[in-house]
């Protein structure tokens, strides 16, 4: 008995230390956290950032917080928990976002984790975090935690940065080449493109956009049949660019199209001369329409990159939001030229978040013209605010998923071919009753239509002629046709 009554003696000494070295370390909130991250991590602040988190936190997190929420470290639910104490296992989350390739996550199958998460405590484990510790012990990332994790585990100073410390020690022996991550070369290419005076792209789209209606009033029979048929197109594109950075480019494009068994074909071309847009179709003849980029435009196109060679061309806002997503592939060569590889993946919450951000901004600059304009030509300001409610109204029915594929020449550091794969996905059903609402008929009863919309496009764009010679249409007055002057056939 006085053995039994020493050993527990022991023990309970030796829990009592334990808890008192627990005591006296200084936890770590997870904004604490976030910004040595980031400041480990090297990413960029805006110091001076307008934030919801005035109120709430010291204002020398925000900055950093912001960062990690801009770069989708973390949700926005996590902003409201910011300033709670950060656990290990929340850590790792952190950690694999920043110095890991996060979008191989999804690729931790059940039987990866069985068979690297061996723990005495895995029923404490979150299993939505299991996936990312799992990636993080297969790529050497967090130490050996033996037979127990301590998920829970708050963490101090001290124990936060040998894990970051340990992070970053994995991303650059594993996720880099010549020091750069996948995200940082695609983007070094993405300058680079842009420091050339020109050069030239070939891309060729193959695309299939499905529409299904149902509920819909058919007028007589043949309409219904097309209803119930469902609306089926299949396009295949093929573009012969010529890019003059930074803000000149000509495309030829020839457009086939297959709809609902009707064979189409259609020629067109595309000039785009700083703020002008030249267009000339079929039904322009030899003649082209002009179409000024006003200030609205402009604001898109730096936000979108709405220019048509940007299907080959990331814009900057691109390019800043895929590096998050981007990891490496297998090297290639090909025709003797040695590629890094660089794929992307955007899932459909992480793209209507950076679309949300972006055309917000749009939709804002929109508005603040157009009430400029109603004064002056009488706009009714009611249409303008039911316009932005549409517009609202359209990203959040809208899903894209975004597959990319991007072949990086390791000696230029330039990239000359792209796959891209795109999927998009719209239930228009609220915006067809919306329409409905503000029609002045009433014989037309919308309220039980379903009006669905499915997009598939899989595409290549091959780079060269780098600093070339490129050749652009010389267009005088006389060659612009106004757009009510066009003869439909």
């Amino acid at each position: 008995m006085k053995k039994k009554i020493l050993l527990l003696l022991v023990m309970l000494t030796v829990l009592a230390a334990t808890v008192i070295s627990f005591g006296d370390d200084i936890e770590f909130s997870k904004a604490e956290f976030l910004k040595e991250v980031i400041l480990v991590a090297e990413i960029e602040i805006q110091e001076d950032i307008e934030s919801d988190f005035v109120d709430s936190i010291n204002s020398e997190y925000i900055p950093y917080l912001e960062a990690a929420y801009r770069k989708d470290i973390i949700s926005e639910d996590e902003r409201l928990n910011i300033d709670k104490i950060i656990t290990k296992e929340e850590a790792v989350v952190i950690l694999v976002k920043v110095f890991g390739e996060r979008m191989q996550v999804k690729n931790i199958t059940e039987e990866m984790i069985e068979e690297e998460m061996d723990f005495t405590d895995n029923q404490s484990i979150s299993p939505l975090i299991k996936p990312y510790i799992t990636y993080a012990i297969k790529n050497d990332m967090i130490k050996d935690s033996r037979r127990s994790f301590y998920p829970l585990m708050p963490l101090n100073e001290e124990k936060a940065k040998d894990m970051i410390e340990k992070a970053k020690e994995a991303h650059e022996k594993y996720f880099t080449r010549k020091g750069l991550s996948a995200g940082e070369i695609l983007e070094l290419a993405g300058k680079n493109i842009e420091k050339l005076d020109n050069f030239k792209a070939i891309g060729k789209l193959e695309m299939n956009m499905s529409m299904k209606i149902e509920g819909f009033p058919a007028e007589d029979d043949f309409e219904q049949q097309i209803l119930d048929d469902g609306m089926n197109m299949n396009m295949f594109i093929d573009m012969d660019m010529q890019i003059e950075n930074p803000h000149r480019n000509y495309i030829k494009q020839t457009v086939r199209t297959n709809s609902n068994g009707i064979d189409l074909e259609d020629h067109s071309e595309v000039f785009t001369d700083e703020s002008a847009k030249y267009q000339k179709t079929a039904l322009t003849g030899d003649k082209w329409i002009k179409t000024d980029m006003d200030s609205v435009m402009n604001q898109i196109q730096s936000l979108q990159g709405n220019n048509p060679q940007d299907m080959a061309q990331l814009s900057r806002e691109e390019m800043e939001f895929f590096k998050n997503y981007s990891w490496y592939g297998e090297n290639e060569e090909i025709d003797g030229i040695e590629y890094y590889t660089i794929n992307v993946y955007i899932d459909k919450d992480s793209y209507k978040k950076f679309f949300k951000e972006y055309v917000q901004q749009i939709i804002d600059a929109s508005l603040e013209e157009q009430q400029e304009l109603s004064t002056i030509e009488g706009v009714d300001e009611a249409e303008i605010e039911m316009s932005k409610m549409m517009a609202k109204q359209i990203i959040e029915q809208m899903d894209v998923e975004i597959h990319s594929k991007y072949y990086i020449n390791k000696k230029t550091m330039n990239y000359e071919k792209a796959e891209i794969m795109q999927n998009m996905y719209m239930d228009m059903s609220n915006l067809m009753q919306t329409f409905a609402a503000m029609s002045e008929e009433d014989d037309v009863d919308l309220t039980n239509v379903k009006f669905e919309m499915l997009t598939k496009m899989e595409g290549t764009f091959d780079y060269f002629d780098f600093d070339g010679e490129v050749a652009f249409p010389e267009i005088t007055e006389e060659d612009i046709i106004e757009l009510g002057n066009i003869m439909l056939p």
